[in-house]
């Protein structure tokens, strides 16, 4: 793929990230958020897949898409699902928890780049592929606890 047809391409990333973001503030008081988390992942999961296999500019089109639209919905149900579980921390908390992820953003480029030498292309969407399997993972698990804590509370 060309240099303009790879920027086109994450140009179209950040206007799916946008769109996403927008949409995600209109579906959240109308859509069960355990519902759209769920949803989020899995188009996220499912772009990473696609991004993986493809060898084409349709599948890396399509990827790409699915990939931002995913990971645009995550942010704002993990700012209200720490801020409702954690209420009485003060909000520079959290700033400093979401600067410390920022830093995992800042060194992925790098472990990106050394391991596309090492091994081939693909394992690029390899590594989004697991942090997204890991958010999934995470989910299950406050549901189980969330569902446990409910079930010891009403006997």
């Amino acid at each position: 793929m060309s240099p303009a047809a790879s920027l086109q391409m994450l140009a179209m990333y950040w206007l799916a990230l946008l769109v996403g973001r927008g949409a995600a503030q209109w579906l959240l008081p109308r859509v069960s958020h355990g519902k759209l988390l769920t949803a989020s992942v899995a188009t996220a999961m499912t772009g990473c897949g696609v991004l993986i296999m493809t060898n084409n500019r349709f599948g890396a089109a399509a990827g790409v898409l699915f990939v931002g639209g995913g990971f645009a919905m995550i942010y704002p149900l993990v700012v209200e699902k720490i801020g409702h579980r954690f209420p009485y921390y003060r909000p520079g908390f959290f700033n400093g928890l979401f600067s410390f992820a920022i830093a995992g953003g800042f060194l992925a480029p790098w472990a990106l780049g050394f391991l596309a030498d090492v091994w081939e292309i693909q394992v690029v969407m390899a590594l989004p592929l697991i942090g997204t399997v890991m958010v999934f993972v995470l989910l299950v698990l406050l549901w189980i606890e969330t569902r446990l804590t409910a079930a010891a509370g009403q006997r």
